[in-house]
Order: structure tokens, then sequence, then C-alpha cells
């Protein structure tokens, strides 16, 4: 799995009520060629996990199996992710990013945004609404970052704020926030 996420009730006086949805990704072993459809198995144990309350220490108990789990078989057709190479500068505040390139996976989509080096900063991180920041791939002034949201023909990315500068455990201050926005426009080609 690479990532997932879902729905938790925040404390045994506090249980969500109705069904609580959850999402996973998952890399498959080895490469897979795009072509026709191909099947796949999913298999989703469940697991019950007692709640307990903040503060009460102790040590948990680890999560016990609850009945059989559940297989999932299914066919959908694999397709290739295709790359758009959009090399295109935007500067604002003094500053100026360049969205490289932006790969169009239906579930995965990601974009690379490079940044000027300037003598006095130290680290950048971009802020905005198209940006997910749970996986970050640093490649030099470069940052590979996935995206909230699949593309469609005509497509933006907007980075609205940057940190630079962020904190670290041996910096002596917090980053500075400087505002956008970086409003990158470009066209995706259709499947």
């Amino acid at each position: 799995m690479v990532e997932g996420g879902g729905a938790a009730s925040p404390g045994p006086e506090n249980i969500v009520e109705g069904p609580k949805a959850n999402s996973a990704v998952f890399e498959v072993a080895g490469r897979i060629e795009p072509g026709g459809a191909l099947r796949f198995r999913l298999e989703i144990p469940l697991q019950e996990r007692p709640v307990t309350p903040p503060g009460e220490g102790g040590e948990i108990p680890d999560p016990e199996p609850v009945g059989e789990p559940f297989v999932f078989g299914f066919e959908i057709p694999v397709r290739p992710a295709p790359v758009v190479e959009v090399n295109q500068k935007v500067t604002a505040n003094g500053i100026t990013l360049t969205l490289e390139r932006v790969t169009n996976s239906p579930g995965r989509p990601e974009a690379v945004i490079c940044f000027e080096p300037q003598d006095d900063v130290r680290g950048w991180f971009p802020i905005g609404k198209d940006l997910n920041s749970e996986e970050l791939n640093w490649m030099g002034n470069c940052l590979k970052m996935l995206l909230y949201d699949p593309l469609d023909s005509r497509s933006s990315v907007t980075v609205a704020r940057i940190e630079v500068n962020p904190s670290c455990p041996s910096c002596a201050k917090e980053g500075e926030m400087i505002r956008g926005p970086w409003r990158f426009d470009f066209e995706v080609p259709g499947p």
C-alpha cells in the first residue's frame, strides 16, 4: 500500500455513526504494461482496534482480526498516464517558479514545480489548494508532488503562497510566507 486514509471515531464517547469511507492506493509489484483489461484481487482484512481515551496512558493492545476478510476480484483496463511538458515560468513578488511537467494519471495526478535559487533562501515549500503535500519527492530545486484533482483538457495549477526558509530543529526562526499567486494554465491532450 502506498497511502491510505479513513474515518475513525475520535473517542469512546464520540462514535461516528453510519458508513465510514476509507481509501487506499496500491502499487503493484513489478511493471504493468498498458493495454487491455487486467484482472486484480483486493483482500481487505477487518480488525478491531480498542479506542482508549487520550491521556490514559498504558499499553495499547494490538488490533485483533474480526471474521473473514472481504475479497474483491475485478477487471479494469490499464492505460498509460500521459506526461505533459508544461515548462512555464511565472514570477510573483520577486520569486520565479516553473511548472516543469504534469502527469495526468486519473488516480494520482502529479506536478513537478521548480524554484529559481536565491542567495538568501535555503529552503522553500509551495502551498495551494491544488497541491497535495502528503507525498513529496525533492529533486534539487524541484519538487514532485501530488495534485488533488485529475486534469481536464484546459487545466491550471496554482501556488497560492510559498514558505521560504521553513522552520527546522536547528533553525533560529520560523519561515517567511510569500504570497503569490503563481498560476500555471495549460492544455492537456485528450486520451
